[in-house]
């Protein structure tokens, strides 16, 4: 589940990937090539172990001297194709531990109460400011190399999160860094902290599930104002 997840997380159809590696269409690469693709695409973080278990279900032994990996099987299985596939992505488990990159941090109800006013707060002005957050928070996603060009990323960095100084710096970029407290702050990160670093991929989902109340709220008809009797 957590691969399927990162594929999910990250837009990458695998068996794309894996058929760069099989000149003739076989449907079976070799294992070194198969860990070589895993690596390569710097999202999966599998131990050794992992990657194992992963060769040992899969791995097939057409020639007994060069056992091949089972790459279409394995990819059919977390990318289902052909008819009924929204059926068959249905069934396949779903991981909603803390693994899952759409995991938040439990807090208390008056937290969350608070997290709801930040949320709202910062919805509103992004909204009437016309503010395109989403492309400046990506800006920072690891899976650009470069931001504008410069600094390379911290691809140490969990899927979909960007550093503790990189929100400020977001925040500070967008000009919403003055419609929070330093405590406020802190209550943000404690709710969508992950492994450290801030899960931005959550937050502007929040955020963009608080515009779309703010529109719909716009245009729900308003009742008319009641007039005063006649005399």
């Amino acid at each position: 589940a957590t691969i399927r997840n990162m594929l999910q997380l990250y837009n990458i159809i695998l068996l794309d990937h894996m058929r760069l590696s099989d000149k003739h269409r076989e449907g079976s690469i070799s294992l070194d090539k198969f860990r070589r693709t895993m690596d390569v695409l710097k999202v999966f973080k599998l131990s050794h172990f992992e990657m194992d278990l992963l060769v040992e279900k899969y791995q097939i032994n057409l020639d007994w001297a060069n056992p091949r990996f089972d790459y279409k099987r394995f990819c059919e299985e977390l990318q289902p194709t052909g008819n009924r596939v929204n059926e068959r992505m249905d069934k396949l488990k779903k991981d909603h531990t803390m693994t899952s990159p759409w995991a938040v941090k439990h807090m208390s109800n008056e937290e969350l109460q608070h997290i709801e006013v930040i949320l709202r707060r910062l919805a509103a002005v992004i909204q009437r400011n016309r503010i395109g957050f989403r492309q400046y928070f990506s800006d920072f996603d690891r899976t650009t190399k470069t931001r504008n060009g410069s600094t390379a990323h911290n691809y140490t960095l969990s899927p979909g999160c960007i550093s503790r100084s990189q929100l400020l710096q977001a925040l500070k970029g967008l000009g919403l860094e003055s419609l929070l407290t330093t405590d406020e702050l802190t209550l943000l990160f404690k709710r969508y902290e992950r492994e450290g670093e801030f899960n931005q991929l959550v937050f502007m989902r929040d955020i963009e599930r608080k515009e779309e109340t703010i529109e719909s709220l716009k245009a729900a008809p308003r009742s008319s104002s009641p007039q005063p009797p006649q005399l």
